[in-house]
């Protein structure tokens, strides 16, 4: 699980469907919260929030990019890699902090990842769970 601590910079939408944007460090995340009666929207702007997702949620690839849909894009270098018969997690080192990522062994060796590496996560903007810190 990834776990970071951002300020709540703007929230757009309306009825029951919003889009957060949050600062972390230098990097601006966004997420897609979707309330209901029993469960209401109860951020604010400067709200001090942790911003979680699953490893299992992190997208890898070699460079960012900005002709696709998914808005939440975080560079680094790759520090570990941690190989299995399917599934390997890659340990990314951003300005964030260190982003996990479990993607299948496959995709690390067509990729050709290696340590020391650049690399870029990448999660989408329903993946994010927020919590009120």
């Amino acid at each position: 699980m990834n776990r970071f601590t951002g300020i709540i910079t703007r929230i757009d939408g309306q009825q029951n469907i919003h889009q957060l944007s949050i600062q972390l460090n230098d990097v601006s995340f966004r997420a897609l919260i979707i309330d209901h009666e029993i469960n209401p929207i109860n951020f604010s702007v400067g709200d001090k929030v942790g911003v979680i997702f699953k490893d299992s949620e992190v997208f890898m690839g070699k460079d960012h990019i900005e002709h696709i849909s998914i808005q939440n894009q975080v560079s680094g270098v790759i520090k570990n890699i941690e190989i299995g018969d399917v599934l390997s997690r890659v340990f990314l080192e951003t300005s964030i902090g260190m982003v996990s990522s479990l993607i299948s062994s496959s995709s690390v060796k067509r990729l050709d990842f290696k340590k020391g590496e650049k690399a870029c996560a990448f999660i989408k903007t329903n993946e994010i769970i927020l919590e009120k810190i």
